[in-house]
């Protein structure tokens, strides 16, 4: 399993506290120096159309107009001192256990911290909502809180005939799935799926192929960057029935933006059929 797998689950594993924490100054709207420590947090400043704020981005992020921009570390290898030269006059992170100490050193030094939780579905909408107020793009932020609540009722009140048995894996050497309790479980039933994991002390739990084997899903979806070892696993008994999907990219352990078109895709996935979304997916 890769860094940003490795570092991501951590976060959302261990996170705690309110779904947003302000720490230092408070940031001044709108906002003109952002520096971002989260891929989830850089796609909402991009979504918001505030692409030209940002200063700084996490070593995770992929989108290539970005790339340029110094790195600002991750969820858990905040780099303080690129952070303190380039003094953004506010910085987003992702509560994790390994960024604290570094974000309230920040703070101390006078630099805005906005850590958002991002545990959940709620967290994200209260995310997009807070952003869009402080980039001045509310009317952006409420079009896609919007969408993405008239989504989720369409799905509540259309329900497939039958709840599929899913699995998702982050990794396969070891054997790593998304499990009750993780944000990926919350978006399996909102898309109406079931997670074949029982709840277990982590929400990413290293499972057996035994174990998987027991429960014998319908459909697989692989995360994994890696795929060696996947041939025989989807030859083994239990697992050679099921669907599988290789995901074409890291979104669904992306808590942001992108949860509208994902959680239309598992919802399309699990209904064998297209789900249809209100006119504003476009933008993504």
């Amino acid at each position: 399993m890769t860094g940003f797998f490795v570092s991501y689950c951590l976060a959302l594993s261990l996170a705690s506290g309110p779904s947003v924490e302000r720490l230092g100054p408070t940031p001044k709207a709108p906002v003109q120096r952002i520096a971002s420590l989260a891929p989830s947090l850089t796609q909402a400043v991009l979504f918001l159309g505030a692409k030209d704020k940002l200063v700084a981005i996490s070593r995770f992020d992929e989108e290539a107009s970005l790339l340029h921009l110094p790195k600002a570390g991750g969820f858990s290898d905040v780099a303080t001192e690129t952070l303190l030269q380039l003094r953004p006059e506010l910085v987003l992170a992702q509560k994790a256990p390994g960024n604290e100490t570094a974000i309230r050193l920040l703070a101390a030094k006078g630099i805005p911290i906005l850590a958002f939780s991002l545990t959940t579905m709620e967290d994200v909408c209260q995310a997009m909502a807070l952003l869009g107020e402080l980039l001045q793009a509310q009317d952006k932020a409420q079009a896609w809180l919007s969408a993405f609540e008239a989504l989720r009722q369409q799905l509540k009140a259309s329900p497939p005939p039958k709840r599929p048995r899913v699995l998702v894996l982050i990794g396969l050497s070891p054997l790593i799935a998304a499990g009750p309790g993780s944000f990926v479980d919350e978006l399996l039933r909102e898309a109406g799926g079931q997670n074949i994991l029982p709840r277990s002390p982590s929400p990413y739990p290293v499972v057996s192929p035994e174990t998987v084997l027991r429960y014998k899903p319908d459909m697989v979806i692989n995360l994994a960057e890696i795929h060696e070892g996947q041939s025989q696993l989807q030859k083994l008994p239990g697992l050679r029935e099921a669907r599988w999907i290789d995901a074409p990219n890291k979104h669904l352990l992306q808590p942001g933006p992108a949860l509208l078109p994902v959680l239309r895709e598992l919802a399309s996935w699990f209904r064998n059929t297209n789900v249809i979304l209100p006119a504003t997916e476009h933008a993504f």
